[in-house]
């Protein structure tokens, strides 16, 4: 590998907030090495082709570098990608893509990281699992402090049902165009499925919806996605299934049962997209013996610095929150604040009180 193998920081994951945490760190002076298990912004790279991103441009501008979009609005997948690499490329930042960090340990002067060479990033329709899709030997950097930018969304909730595996099932958004003239089933409500309907429902004759629970409500879905979808429904161009489970899954056919009168239902299908959500990989985290909370299994970190339970180890951007389930609270815009509060403590500024085991006393500060 091309990277020295000992700095003062390595940093892990090159999304936004980890790209923000290397232009913070250059402009700063510190030594660090920045490894990216896939390419830069891997997860927003997944999205399907003119996907929109729900936050305005201003607020998920990085390192105060403006990010406009013309008209002043929504910018889509392929803007904020291009934003990125301008900032990589204007910061001159040295970002060491396809290295996996898959385990550490601690020595006299910090860390020992095993760092290995990896075909896929860490999330998205390739990831199976943290040891899955390396390639050759792995080397050994020693680091003083380790900042985790891993992200949440790496693995895509399943149903586990019978079927799910086949080749017209996924849980991610094609390009739209490959769904073009085919009946698509949608199963799930809140705003990966919302995209997905408003969407194909311009391009698609023949589009159902089938949620577990009422389907898609104010506090699951962005404002200006709800009229529309409601007026698809109430106009019939999309068949609504609400409190109704996914049984079985046949080549063609999707067997459905109502929750209410337990009747079942079979309807045809030519694509389904199970847009129901991702959890976050807790691998990681496990292996370096950070202390995990609660269902999500979020990370114990000190509200004001972000360190975690093991002295050295700081985890920043939507890594933080674990798996979101029950409703998504961490986003990149309420971020950034990460970024400060780990350059503080690093250079003595920040308070090192004891772990705070309380997530929503963190996001509330936030």
């Amino acid at each position: 590998m091309s990277f020295p193998l000992q700095t003062e920081i390595l940093l892990v994951g090159a999304g936004p907030i980890g790209i923000e945490l290397a232009v913070a760190l250059r402009r700063s002076g510190y030594e660090y090495v920045h490894i990216e298990s896939g390419v830069i912004a891997s997860t927003i790279a997944w999205y399907a082709p003119g996907t929109p991103i729900f936050s305005s441009p201003d607020r998920i501008a990085l390192a105060g570098i403006p990010f406009q979009t013309y008209p002043h609005s929504k910018s889509t997948r392929e803007d904020y990608l291009n934003y990125l690499r301008g900032v990589v490329l204007s910061e001159q930042l040295e970002i060491h893509q396809g290295r996996r960090l898959v385990g550490a340990h601690r020595d006299e002067h910090g860390f020992v990281c095993q760092v290995a060479e990896a075909r896929t990033s860490v999330g998205g329709p390739a990831f199976r699992s943290i040891d899955d899709g390396l390639e050759g030997e792995s080397v050994s950097i020693s680091c003083r402090r380790i900042i985790l930018a891993i992200g949440d969304m790496h693995h895509p909730r399943q149903l586990n049902v019978e079927g799910e595996s086949r080749p017209n099932v996924s849980h991610f958004m094609p390009d739209i165009h490959e769904l073009f003239g085919k009946r698509v089933v949608i199963v799930g409500a809140k705003n990966s499925a919302a995209e997905a309907v408003v969407r194909l429902a311009r391009i698609n004759r023949h589009l159902t919806v089938v949620h577990r629970g009422p389907g898609f409500e104010p506090a699951r879905v962005k404002p200006w996605l709800l009229p529309e979808i409601r007026s698809l429904i109430a106009d019939g161009r999309v068949d609504f299934y609400p409190h109704t489970d996914v049984k079985e899954i046949a080549d063609k056919t999707l067997l459905l049962r109502n929750q209410a009168n337990r009747e079942e239902t079979s309807i045809p299908y030519d694509r389904l997209l199970l847009l129901t959500g991702y959890d976050q990989d807790p691998s990681l985290f496990q292996r370096l013996g950070l202390k995990l909370d609660g269902p999500n299994l979020q990370p114990q970190l000190h509200p004001q610095s972000m360190e975690s339970s093991v002295p050295g180890i700081y985890v920043a951007g939507t890594a933080t929150a674990g798996s979101q389930r029950g409703g998504v609270k961490v986003f990149i815009e309420n971020c950034h604040a990460h970024v400060t509060k780990i350059l503080a403590h690093l250079s003595g500024a920040a308070p090192t009180n004891a772990i705070v085991a309380d997530r929503d006393e963190m996001h509330r500060e936030l």
